[in-house]
């Protein structure tokens, strides 16, 4: 068989196929459409069911009530036994009710010892015990309430409803009502199947089912026309009844049958239960759906002969148009195998590009002095370099299918949160920490990571460098020490300079004392200046001690413009009277700082704008005032800028001012624009870091010829400032 003959023949074969699956799946599709039809048609009939049975059950359940409580005359008749006046006014009720309700068929008394007093529908059967036929009336006796429920009675089957009827408090009996059951049969009969009428006219037949052992109950039931199993059937129309098959479960809900060569389903129509919600007896509904059924069949004829018609047209179209598709088959094969080979080729290709760059990386890693780890998305290793086993000690081998335990508990909190941020942002983390070898050396480590992700974008893991620190650490410890020695060694410089500022202040006012020795009081108020320039320089040693120490100052509430006044009225004694001292202070507000180092900064700032108008003379102002930093002023000044509430002290001169490349360096440690000996270089480097101790910031104005402007910002304490201290 030719290549040209097989195709044909596959092809042909591939859409007979189809065809034949796409009318398998309309007539199950049709089968299924007329089995939703009669499904539709049985949901729809227990909701008009229970509707019905809601209805009724509230409907007499009210008028039972509103008997008893409006017909006193009726209620004592019964109380009073007189069974003629009962019967008399009770008549005349009973002809009310069944002129709405033919089927209506019972109203009567029970006493309480569940004997009937009076049947108003049959007044001459009274007296006989209901115990053995009416459970509903010999509960309704024991709990004195209103119950209802269905009931196989004398006459066939009943809804009944019985209301306990007191009379001054004392329990008389029972009054009910009994509705028959053809009232709720003939409610589902033809009229209420309105889908199945209106679409397709088909016949409906409605018949009640009961258990066998039921039976015994109706005394005065006719035999039923048709049993099946365990149940017995009573239907008004009992000729399609009793060709029903005996195999046929009445239990089940819905059913397809055949009957004299026709269609017919048979419905669970509705459930009858008694008082306590247990089944008593259930209806069908015998469906006459030929029509439904010869249409479904209809269609899926026509259908086939459709689906045949075009799958014989496909054939012709298929035969004289093959050739030509053919031949595009062919030269779609050949290109198919063309891009094949062109695919395995570059496939071929980029494998060894993968592996050549797979060995590059791994000479990489294993050159790499610095030990290398890399892991998977739950953090199991998969590589470990040389460099890695030669410093921490482990091998991969043994660490296959657990994480590396080299993490100590003082890191753990810090490498997870940069685990955290790393997946989070996609960027390398850099930070340095701190690893325990497998021997229980812990070891400082610079440790780089990143991710690796794969062609998609997926994370499938972290490459780690963990950079050994120790030694740098050791250095960097030799390194500050001696600059720490260096520094101790051009403290006297830094010392000299603020003790020059402070013995400045003591000399004016001793000088000043001794012109006012004869006036005790002024000679005094000197004095005490000159005693708190001691103090002051008493807290100068201490910082000097506190340095060499490393221990902090003790930062408590403080009234910052009280430190301001004294400052500047310590300096004044030292200033000459070129130079204008003016005061602007609004705030009272607090801070949590330390008095000395405040006053430190203080007589900084005013000592250097004083130096820059020694010469010419001039202004020093110094202000001090509450003010609001918002988010868009922050972004706008400096870095440690904040926003919220602070104090802003301003110190200003008039002095030559200062350039660009000098506002640059003014905070380095030793720069200065002065004389040796006259400046250290290390007033504003203490002033800055003093500050910036204080959590506040500073900002500096300065132009050549226009003076200078010092703004230090101190953030001011909450109203709740008495648990504010600090180290």
């Amino acid at each position: 068989m030719n290549p040209r003959t097989r195709a044909l023949i596959t092809i042909g074969l591939a859409i007979t196929i189809l065809t034949l699956f796409f009318l398998f799946i309309f007539i199950r599709q049709q089968k299924l459409a007329l089995s939703d039809t009669i499904l539709n048609e049985y949901q729809s009939q227990k909701k008009i069911m229970g509707l019905i049975f809601e209805q009724t059950d509230q409907r007499y359940k009210s008028r039972i009530k509103s008997m008893v409580k409006n017909r006193q005359e009726i209620v004592r008749s019964f109380a009073a036994k007189d069974r003629d006046k009962l019967l008399q006014l009770s008549s005349i009720m009973l002809g009310l009710l069944q002129r709405e309700n033919p089927y209506l068929r019972a109203f009567f008394f029970a006493n309480s010892d569940n004997t009937i007093f009076l049947r108003v529908h049959k007044p001459q059967l009274y007296g006989d015990d209901l115990s053995l036929i009416s459970p509903l009336t010999i509960e309704g006796n024991r709990v004195r309430k209103m119950l209802a429920g269905f009931e196989i009675v004398k006459g066939g089957l009943q809804y009944r409803i019985v209301y306990p009827v007191f009379v001054d408090g004392e329990y008389i009996g029972l009054l009910g009502f009994g509705i028959d059951a053809d009232f709720f049969l003939d409610q589902l009969h033809l009229d209420n199947f309105t889908h199945m009428r209106k679409n397709y006219q088909e016949r409906v037949d409605i018949a009640l089912v009961f258990s066998k052992s039921e039976l015994s109950k109706a005394i005065f039931f006719d035999k039923p026309y048709r049993t099946i199993s365990n149940h017995a059937i009573f239907a008004k129309s009992p000729s399609l009844f009793q060709q029903l098959p005996d195999s046929l479960d009445l239990a089940q809900e819905i059913h397809q049958i055949k009957l004299n060569g026709a269609n017919y389903a048979v419905l669970h129509a509705a459930d009858f239960k008694d008082y306590k919600d247990n089944l008593v007896a259930w209806s069908i509904a015998l469906i006459d759906i030929q029509t439904l059924v010869a249409g479904t069949k209809r269609t899926i004829v026509l259908t086939i002969m459709l689906a045949l018609a075009l799958l014989f047209f496909t054939f012709v179209m298929l035969y004289y148009n093959f050739n030509l598709l053919f031949k595009k088959i062919s030269t779609l094969n050949d290109s198919l195998k063309q891009s094949n080979q062109e695919l395995e080729h570059r496939v071929e290709q980029r494998t060894a590009e993968l592996q050549e760059g797979e060995e590059r990386l791994k000479a990489i890693f294993e050159a790499n002095p610095d030990p290398v780890a890399v892991y998977d998305v739950n953090g199991y290793p998969l590589y470990l370099n040389p460099a890695f086993t030669k410093v921490f000690g482990w091998a991969l081998d043994e660490l296959q299918g657990r994480h590396i335990p080299f993490v100590p508990d003082s890191e753990k909190k810090l490498t997870q949160l940069k685990i955290k941020e790393i997946f989070e942002s996609g960027n390398p983390v850099r930070f340095e920490t701190k690893r325990s070898t497998k021997y229980g050396k812990t070891i400082d480590v610079l440790l780089s990571a990143a991710i690796i992700k794969d062609l998609q974008g997926i994370n499938n893991g972290l490459v780690v460098n963990l950079t050994d620190m120790s030694e740098q650490k050791m250095i960097e410890g030799q390194l500050r020490q001696s600059q720490k020695m260096e520094a101790i060694g051009t403290l006297a410089g830094g010392i000299a300079h603020d003790f020059n500022n402070i013995l400045s202040g003591i000399l004016g006012f001793t000088h000043l004392a001794e012109i006012n020795i004869n006036d005790p009081v002024i000679a005094k108020k000197k004095l005490n200046q000159v005693v708190k320039g001691a103090q002051r320089a008493a807290g100068l040693v201490q910082q000097i001690l506190a340095y060499s120490r490393q221990v902090e100052y003790k930062k408590n509430p403080l009234e910052l413009f009280s430190v301001v006044k004294e400052a500047v009225n310590f300096l004044r004694a030292s200033i000459p009277q070129t130079v204008e001292i003016q005061e602007k202070i609004s705030s009272r507000s607090m801070v949590l700082a330390d008095s000395t180092q405040v006053h430190q900064v203080v007589i900084n700032l005013c000592t250097n704008a004083y130096h820059a108008m020694r010469d010419s003379g001039g202004i020093l102002s110094v202000e001090l005032e509450d003010v609001e930093i918002t988010p868009r002023m922050s972004d706008s000044m400096a870095n440690s800028c904040k926003p919220g509430s602070y104090v802003k002290l301003e110190v200003r001169d008039t002095g030559h001012g200062m350039d660009k490349k000098t506002l640059e360096r003014i905070f380095d440690p030793y720069f200065t624009t002065k004389d040796i000996s006259k400046g250290t270089g290390l007033g504003l480097s203490a002033v800055d870091g003093i500050v910036q101790k204080h959590k506040g910031f500073m900002k500096i104005y300065s132009e050549i010829g226009q003076g200078s402007i010092f703004q230090v910002f101190w953030p001011i304490l909450g109203k709740d400032v008495s648990q504010h201290t600090e180290e």
